[in-house]
């Protein structure tokens, strides 16, 4: 695809707080590395869907799976421990959805076919002493150098260790900051639909709305001196535009595969939450199958209900959205910017109903005079960003494009499903 070309980049820094949606984002950015179009990637954990302890120890897990495809993975990688509180003192989880360990629950047998507790636990050990940096997250992006080649920043979790980095810089700091980035990519906000976490807001910004703020502002102050730059947002509106559907057929793998085995068990918790809790599917029924279609919120809650009625909830297709991996995705591509829509962003550290919540000043939609929110929200002329669209889904006739068939082409053949 001409719009749609691979990035050839000298480092990856993933920003996150694994979290299934993280790890299988993870390992589309491993499948990069193995194929040299990453040459190194840092990896930053922050408090979000777990604490910063279990979301470090859960990279290192996904770390440990992939050293046994290829033992030079290791020397690729390196972690570095972020922020267990957001700026406001919070500490947000979504054990609900990814399991109290964040990863689903997956027995640590899953981590080798010739399986021991002792064997396992010496494993991570070593992946750990390997990996693990002694520095902070924060630490490592005040003292990051400027690189020659294309450095890319991806951020899926809350953006704590970011707020926190570029609150201890001055302007000057700051514009030679964002400078070392050739694309930076956010995953996060509701903008015009409704919230995963509240009806406003979407987990990410919620969790650390501060952050966000700091974050974007910081962007705004600096961007015009940085030979068009641009910031990338990834949304709720795009990312619940798409999902992963089981199906035993077309997502069968080899068992003798470590990551296709854990990736099959890490997703079943996952996907019962979002069949049971989703507001709507976006698949629909063609010859008996199960086709990814684009179809009105209304005929989507015609189809789960019919769904329930029909067959019962625990017959509902087993599917799950794929918030970080669409923006691991595009991060690794250079995409057209007719894809992309203008938006100036605001967010809300409102303690109240719309903490977290996001407002694109252009617009100036109505909620924004419905809603009690801070003064300096309702004069800001928010941070100049890209935003992805729907066009980056479907097709005018409502079928899936050819980059949302190549997205998930690559994430099933990453996690061993093709």
């Amino acid at each position: 695809m001409d719009n749609l070309k691979a990035i050839h980049m000298k480092m990856l820094i993933f920003d996150c707080d694994p979290g299934v949606d993280d790890a299988l984002a993870f390992f589309l950015a491993l499948s990069y590395l193995l194929n040299n179009k990453i040459q190194n990637v840092s990896i930053l954990t922050t408090s979000g869907n777990v604490g910063v302890s279990q979301t470090t120890a859960n990279i290192v897990r996904l770390i440990t799976l992939a050293v046994a495809t290829d033992q030079s993975i290791a020397e690729k990688t390196k972690v570095y421990k972020g922020s267990n509180w957001t700026l406001d003192g919070q500490m947000p989880l979504a054990t609900s959805v990814h399991g109290r360990d964040g990863l689903g629950e997956v027995p640590l047998r899953f981590l080798d076919k010739d399986f021991s507790v002792e064997k396992a636990l010496k494993q991570l050990k070593a992946t750990k002493e390997k990996v693990l940096q002694s520095i902070r997250a924060s630490e490592f992006l005040l003292d990051l150098k400027k690189d020659e080649n294309d450095v890319i920043l991806v951020c899926t979790g809350p953006l704590t260790n970011l707020a926190t980095a570029l609150s201890q810089m001055g302007k000057k700091h700051q514009e030679e900051f964002w400078a070392k980035f050739s694309k930076v990519v956010i995953m996060g906000g509701a903008i015009n639909v409704p919230g995963n976490v509240t009806p406003f807001a979407e987990f990410n910004f919620h969790s650390d709305p501060l952050a966000a703020k700091i974050v974007l502002e910081s962007w705004e102050r600096v961007r015009e001196n940085l030979d068009n730059k641009k910031l990338y947002l990834v949304p709720l509106d795009i990312t619940q535009e798409i999902g992963l559907l089981w199906n035993e057929e077309e997502c069968a793998g080899d068992e003798e595969n470590l990551i296709y085995r854990f990736v099959t068990a890490m997703l079943q918790k996952y996907f019962r939450f979002h069949s049971l809790m989703a507001d709507y599917s976006f698949f629909d029924k063609d010859n008996g199958k199960y086709i990814l279609r684009k179809m009105s919120p209304e005929r989507r809650k015609e189809i789960r209900r019919k769904l329930i009625v029909d067959k019962g909830v625990k017959k509902l297709p087993r599917f799950c959205y794929l918030h970080d991996p669409l923006a691991m995705y595009f991060a690794l591509k250079d995409l057209d910017d007719s894809y992309l829509k203008a938006s100036k962003i605001s967010v809300s550290t409102d303690p109240g109903e719309t903490r977290g919540m996001c407002f694109d000043m252009i617009a100036r939609p109505a909620p924004i005079t419905a809603l009690t929110i801070q003064d300096d929200l309702m004069h800001s002329e928010g941070a100049a960003v890209q935003c992805l669209t729907d066009k980056t889904i479907w097709n005018g006739d409502g079928t899936p494009n050819p980059i949302c068939n190549s997205f998930l082409s690559d994430l099933k053949k990453a996690i061993g499903f093709e």
